[in-house]
């Protein structure tokens, strides 16, 4: 009875996937069996930034200079228009995707694994929405990415130590000192984490609501903290 079952299981199983079958969530193609939600052509076109092997000196960290303290900031692609890495970033977004944003998650794990081996244990942080858009959208993307990353490092998640207590309107399409006016004093920190931390989040632009977040976590004594991301917008240099 037991077999007749798992034979009908995998009978079913086989036909959903032809039926409907997985494909890329960055190009749309049908993956093959070993991918996750994104095929390998996708991951290899992915810019990336090289960043994490130097997170104390690097242009993601330089958007936070002389501002907040700060042990590092990296981001593990580029966001670039047109390409996987933005694909990917819309579907986690605004596509209910949330088992994807752990698969990227993982790739960025698997990144700071590679360039820093045991070295150190931290405590995961991610940039926290306002619990009304939370709830509209179902997850929270950060929140995702943190589970991926600590899924491979092993790190603990402290999914509460930041808390959204202003539901501001998107930052998309704003300038710098607006998006800065939009996220001024809209955090709290009700559970301060101890020890390092890395904040997590998906792409770093301005670095506004970043910012932000690190001055909250500053104003109860959490000064060690690393900013990762999984994207950041290429810095124009003038």
């Amino acid at each position: 009875m037991n077999y007749l079952y798992q034979k009908l299981i995998r009978v079913f199983t086989g036909i959903v996937e032809l039926l409907f079958p997985s494909v890329c969530l960055a190009c749309g193609d049908e993956l093959v069996p070993g991918e996750e939600f994104i095929c390998l052509y996708c991951l290899m076109d992915m810019p990336p930034s090289n960043l994490v092997s130097q997170p104390n000196s690097n242009p993601v960290m330089d958007k936070f200079a002389g501002k907040v303290s700060l042990t590092g900031a990296a981001s593990v692609y580029w966001f670039d228009k047109h390409t996987s890495v933005q694909a990917l970033i819309h579907q986690l977004k605004y596509k209910q995707q949330p088992e994807l944003g752990i698969r990227m998650g993982r790739l960025m794990g698997a990144e700071w694994k590679n360039y820093s081996p045991d070295k150190q244990r931290f405590t995961l942080v991610p940039v926290p929405l306002h619990p009304t858009r939370q709830k509209r959208r179902g997850y929270n993307q950060a929140e995702q990415l943190a589970i991926g990353i600590g899924e491979k490092t092993g790190f603990p998640l402290a999914s509460q130590a930041l808390r959204r207590k202003v539901n501001n309107i998107s930052q998309t399409g704003k300038s710098k000192s607006s998006r800065w006016e939009n996220v001024k004093q809209i955090f709290e920190c009700p559970v301060p984490p101890e020890g390092p931390v890395i904040l997590v989040d998906d792409v770093v632009t301005t670095g506004a609501t970043l910012e932000a977040c690190i001055q909250t976590l500053n104003s109860k004594g959490v000064n060690d903290i690393t900013v990762l991301s999984f994207a950041a917008a290429r810095i124009e240099k003038g």
